[in-house]
């Protein structure tokens, strides 16, 4: 399954070695330019900006948590530096390595590790269409779906404990599925997707739709989130 997420690029703290952006008021450019890394500066007349990509979900926020306070462009952890606001979008990838995620360790210690990042591949593609001037701002990332970790069985209910959906993580490299928001269908693709909606909504229950796509409480908002994952 697939969920729409937005994409955020914002200024390094520090000098980062992933996207470059130079502008007019500070280079030889006459319109902003991204770049990945910073081997153009003697070409654009000085040091440029350095910038991260986020890539932001709807999804429930916990305390440890990354977030983006979208009101101020503020980056912070969840509970650790202040609490919840309606402005807050959970992080679920980025090119910023400072943020990461750790947990007690057993022995009096805890154990760290990188967020999840984004591929070389789409990465590239942003700072194509960039130049453009066509700035992505969303995507499709795709998920996973699996038993709640923290779901202990009880007398009432044994054996089903309640599912929640993650993003997926390609293991080899520790980034996520993104994809790309297609802008227009063909006569086709059409037809394809709504023959895909009428088996969807034929073949599960209720029940069973709310499941495999997401909780929704009624027929609209469950219509709605099948449109999130597959439009």
């Amino acid at each position: 399954m697939k969920k729409k997420c937005k994409v955020v690029m914002l200024p390094a703290n520090e000098k980062a070695n992933t996207l470059a952006l130079y502008t007019p008021d500070k280079h030889d450019v006459v319109r902003e330019v991204l770049n990945i890394s910073n081997h153009n500066q003697r070409l654009y007349g000085g040091e440029p900006d350095c910038q991260h990509l986020y890539i932001l979900s709807d999804d429930e926020i916990k305390e440890g948590d990354w977030c983006l306070d979208t009101l101020h462009n503020d980056v912070f952890q969840f509970g650790v530096f202040r609490g919840s606001s309606n402005s807050n979008k959970k992080i679920i990838a980025t090119t910023d390595k400072s943020i990461q995620q750790s947990e007690p360790d057993g022995i009096g210690g805890s154990t760290s590790w990188f967020y999840p990042s984004l591929s070389e591949n789409f990465i590239e593609k942003y700072v194509e269409e960039y130049n453009k001037g066509n700035v992505i701002t969303e995507v499709l990332v795709e998920y996973d779906m699996g038993p709640h970790p923290e779901w202990t069985p009880d007398y009432n209910n044994p054996d089903n404990p309640p599912v929640i959906t993650y993003p997926k993580i390609n293991p080899e490299n520790n980034t996520i599925r993104i994809y790309l928001q297609k802008q227009n269908y063909t006569r086709e693709e059409v037809i394809e997707i709504m023959l895909k909606f009428k088996k969807d909504t034929e073949l599960y229950s209720f029940t069973e739709f709310s499941k495999k796509y997401g909780d929704a409480l009624t027929v609209p908002q469950m219509e709605r989130k099948w449109i999130e994952q597959y439009l």
